[in-house]
């Protein structure tokens, strides 16, 4: 049903409608010139990257959800931070990164939330979507911020993608349908030189900015080293579709809604999209706050 929508968007009668409706919306925000140079690049061919700062309260969650991560469930390929720090999801409301999102997707924004996870050197399970070729379902035009949490490089499982020109083909030869077909290496490579397969390392603190909605990528295996990252999730404020996986309680969005700006409050998921459950307690490395998982 998802694609269904996605692909009749994508009509030529209705993708001139919605660009219409994306000319009618409020002014977008103005950027200072680095930020208008990264979402150009990101623009141009859906994906940048830059190094961020995560101080204080934030760099010290960053370091407990390392160490709770690096201990618990080691025999899986991936695991995932069960409850979502308050600074990083608070990093990921700032004003800064909803103006980034928001000239992107060229409309009003939704920060969908985020997830913190280590994925591991070690063969996979066969069900693991994220490592296999595959576009994200959630909207026409999106965005994540992927924080590499240590040094990524080759052997590390950087992000890995395909150019948008390259996507696009891909897309449309494989029949790649968003959310649902996930392609291995063979298939990849018969259309695709591993020329035009590209991987962003980087030191940590790098920020990927992608579209994954737009470009064909996946997470690269590790196989030097485990990868630790976070990822914030942004849409248009009218996705088609959401996975409350990223998304902490409503009790948890309801506090930080108390604590934030007008235009952060509009940026929140509607409460009809959270999960209305209890906040987890306790043994994980931060305080009350949401559970939160991934299989992507």
């Amino acid at each position: 049903m998802v694609d269904w929508v996605r692909q009749t968007s994508e009509l030529p009668a209705l993708s001139g409608r919605l660009a219409r409706r994306d000319e009618q919306v409020a002014p977008l925000p103005a950027l200072d010139a680095a930020d208008e140079d990264l979402v150009r690049r990101l623009d141009e061919t859906g994906v940048a990257s830059r190094r961020v700062d995560m101080d204080g309260a934030a760099h010290d969650e960053i370091a407990t959800a390392v160490r709770w991560l690096a201990t618990h469930d080691t025999a899986r390929s991936v695991s995932y931070l069960p409850n979502a720090p308050e600074s990083l999801y608070r990093w990921g409301l700032d004003e800064q990164n909803l103006d980034i999102a928001e000239r992107h997707i060229q409309r009003p924004v939704r920060y969908v939330g985020l997830e913190v996870k280590v994925e591991r050197a070690r063969e996979p399970h066969p069900s693991q979507q994220a490592r296999h070729w595959h576009l994200d379902a959630e909207d026409r035009r999106m965005l994540k911020i992927i924080v590499y949490l240590n040094d990524v490089d080759s052997g590390c499982g950087p992000f890995q993608h395909l150019s948008l020109p390259t996507s696009e083909d891909t897309r449309r030869r494989l029949r790649c349908r968003p959310g649902i077909t996930f392609l291995d290496d063979e298939a990849i490579a018969g259309v695709a030189p591993r020329s035009d397969w590209h991987h962003v390392t980087g030191t940590a603190g790098t920020a990927v900015y992608a579209d994954t909605g737009r470009l064909v990528h996946r997470l690269m295996r590790p196989t030097d080293r485990d990868r630790y990252s976070v990822t914030f999730v942004y849409t248009s404020d009218r996705p088609y579709v959401l996975y409350s996986r990223f998304m902490p309680p409503r009790s948890f969005v309801e506090a930080m809604a108390a604590e934030s700006t007008p235009r952060q409050r509009r940026a929140l998921p509607e409460p009809s999209w959270q999960r209305n459950r209890k906040v987890k307690s306790a043994s994980t490395p931060s305080s009350p706050q949401a559970s939160n998982r991934s299989a992507s």
